[in-house]
């Protein structure tokens, strides 16, 4: 009797500490749950869930919250997650295939309420964007105390805003001790604007307060959101062993004091702006970190010593002092900067830093690093170097031409240790299927009709003569356009529709469009609707788009603001190709890249080449951009 007794109390508790439940009745069971339970969440798609867990758990027997199988229980549409209370774990968890409906997707807080000694962990946010890119939104947003958010997976992060962010606003959240650590940080295409980081911590309001977060074991890969990958905006806080992929932007110290950046390993593998340390404020330690590959410059460099503005605004440059830096290697990348953005306003130079130990191989160039200012607040000793001539000398530097890279990141983390153990790195990378061919012939709308029926990465070729299209042709997919081998005369594409103000190809996100050896006719049909442009992105977008236009002409657009190709504002262009294309007769600017007129920074294409072409009879400008520091407007010619 005894036996039994023991065995039904014991089944009792078993069923009291694991529930399996639908995840609309979630909220209340954790509200109800006592400390060790577990509360499982039936496997599915779950649609416009805004779930929020709030228990109290404790060191030894925390609740638990997971999926039925991990990776298997998805939150899609408009929801998201709000955690708060104490010892609360969240397991498995997945957000696509939609967006939040707040300013977060996952929240330690909920209310006034905050996460304390919480976790979050095996979950992913994959590609869960706003589908206008400039609404903003927070993926991850730490409140409170001594919070974990670990071996989680966030990836394709499009539209402005922090991928996470750790709050200082309150005394509740300072000296918090989170960790963040086995993360794979994923593709963030670059946004073209500030304040698209992948990680904050603080802001300049609360920079001298404590944040003591610690950032270790994370692998970051394609973090091309903005000029800082990591933006430490808090003082006393540690990022280790980390490493850094193929990223544009830096790890930057811009506010607080005392942060320790050790043992991470970067590695650009030349990629464009690729960078590593910008450093800002006082205290810090840099050391023992393996730099490879890097190109950027500026406040993009390898590493960047900056200058200080003097009796500095909470939110400008405040003098960097008290620096140490060593034991650090900086291998084929290019020159680091002492003094980065000296000016007039920018005039205060570094004042007690240590750089020893360090060695810098650069096979590329005669001189390792560049002096922008007076640096003999800097102290120079036991370095090594090695340069393309070997002609370089530098007090406290030792050429040696038989010098070699050693990795001293040796415990930085591989990218198959981070993320969820579920989860597939490779599995939201896009590949190409092979080219589908069509010709068309000249007609209404064949055209038209042969743009809907493609597919991805078809190719339309067209026959000499003239297509007519009375709609805009939307582009949703990768797509050349382009005139069948051996036609002698370009085929032209004219406008017949009764709506004015149409392009006659507008691009949608994500695509890859190419337009070969076609004339764009703007000119007016009598009784018929005026054509704005030729070209153009879509109003609204949630991410980036590239095009080519190679042996183009573009004619006959006559009125003031229309464009041969015309940007929209809050959209972004990775790459905008021309390729002897000729443009003429055009009353606006032939190709406009203009469309930011914020004075915040903010552009539309990153990369943009105008190689050998021909412009006639353009009454605006050739080409109107707003270049951006890392924009590269590449060989303009023949302007005319």
């Amino acid at each position: 009797m005894k036996l039994l007794s023991t065995f039904l109390a014991i089944c009792f508790l078993a069923s009291v500490q694991a529930q399996t439940l639908d995840i609309r009745a979630v909220s209340q069971a954790v509200k109800n749950a006592k400390p060790g339970s577990e509360i499982v969440i039936k496997n599915g798609i779950y649609h416009d869930i805004e779930l929020i867990i709030h228990g109290t758990g404790t060191s030894e027997k925390p609740i638990i919250v997971r999926a039925e199988t991990l990776g298997q229980v998805v939150l899609s549409g408009k929801s998201n997650l709000r955690l708060a209370g104490d010892f609360v774990e969240v397991h498995g968890l997945v957000f696509k295939d939609g967006y939040t409906p707040s300013s977060t997707v996952i929240e330690f807080r909920t209310g006034r309420d905050v996460a304390n000694n919480c976790r979050v962990t095996q979950c992913a946010i994959l590609w869960y964007n706003q589908p206008d890119r400039t609404k903003g939104d927070t993926w991850v947003y730490l409140y409170g105390r001594n919070n974990r958010f670990d071996h989680n997976v966030l990836e394709g992060k499009t539209n402005i805003g922090v991928t996470l962010i750790v709050e200082l606003n309150e005394e509740k959240h300072r000296e918090n001790h989170h960790r963040i650590d086995h993360n794979y940080f994923g593709k963030r295409p670059n946004f073209g604007s500030n304040g698209a980081e992948t990680i904050r911590v603080g802001t300049s309001t609360w920079a001298h307060f404590s944040s003591r977060t610690v950032f270790e074991r994370n692998f970051f890969e394609q973090c091309d959101g903005e000029v800082e990958i990591i933006s430490l905006k808090a003082s006393d806080n540690i990022v280790r062993n980390n490493t850094f992929y193929e990223s544009v932007g830096v790890v930057a110290l811009r506010h607080g004091d005392r942060n320790l950046i050790e043992g991470n390993a970067f590695f650009g593998n030349n990629k464009p702006f690729s960078g590593g340390i910008r450093i800002v404020n006082a205290g810090h330690t840099v050391r023992n970190n393996y730099l490879e590959g890097l190109t950027g410059s500026r406040f993009f460099s390898p590493l960047a010593v900056m200058n200080s503005v003097p009796n500095s605004l909470p939110n400008r440059y405040h003098q960097v002092k008290d620096v140490q830096i060593y034991g650090n290697v900086w291998n084929n990348c290019v020159q680091l900067e002492f003094g980065t953005g000296s000016n007039n306003e920018l005039s205060e130079t570094p004042e007690n830093v240590s750089f020893r130990n360090n060695t810098i191989i650069n096979l590329s160039s005669p001189t390792p690093f560049v002096l922008l200012d007076d640096m003999s607040g800097i102290t120079f000793r036991d370095n090594t170097f090695r340069t393309s001539d070997g002609k370089f000398t530098h007090r406290g530097f030792t050429q040696n031409s038989r010098a070699t890279a050693t990795n001293v990141a040796t415990n930085a983390v591989r990218r198959e240790e981070t993320g969820p153990s579920w989860y597939d790195k490779n599995s939201t990378k896009k590949t190409l299927p092979a080219q589908t061919f069509t010709t068309i012939r000249p007609g209404q709308n064949t055209l038209v009709d042969a743009v809907k029926r493609s597919i991805e990465n078809a190719v339309i070729e067209l026959e000499e003569g003239t297509y007519w299209i009375d709609e805009m042709m939307e582009i949703n997919h990768t797509l050349t356009i382009r005139a069948k081998a051996g036609t002698k005369t370009r085929p032209v594409l004219r406008y017949n529709g009764s709506r004015n103000r149409q392009f006659f190809f507008v691009l949608s996100s994500d695509v890859n469009f190419t337009l070969e050896g076609i004339w764009i006719d703007g000119i007016v049909e009598p009784g018929k609707g005026q054509s704005a442009g030729g070209v153009s992105p879509a109003q609204v977008m949630h991410s980036t788009y590239s095009a080519t236009f190679r042996n183009c002409r573009f004619s006959n657009f006559n009125e003031s603001s229309y464009s041969a190709f015309r940007t929209q504002k809050g959209t972004m262009a990775d790459v905008l190709r021309f390729e002897n294309c000729s443009f003429d007769h055009i009353s606006g600017a032939a190709i406009f890249l203009g469309a930011e007129t914020d004075n915040r920074g903010t552009y539309n294409a990153e990369e943009i080449y105008v190689i050998n072409c021909k412009f006639f009879n353009i009454l605006g400008a050739g080409v109107t951009c707003i270049v951006a520091v890392r924009t590269k407007a590449r060989q303009a010619h023949n302007f005319t």
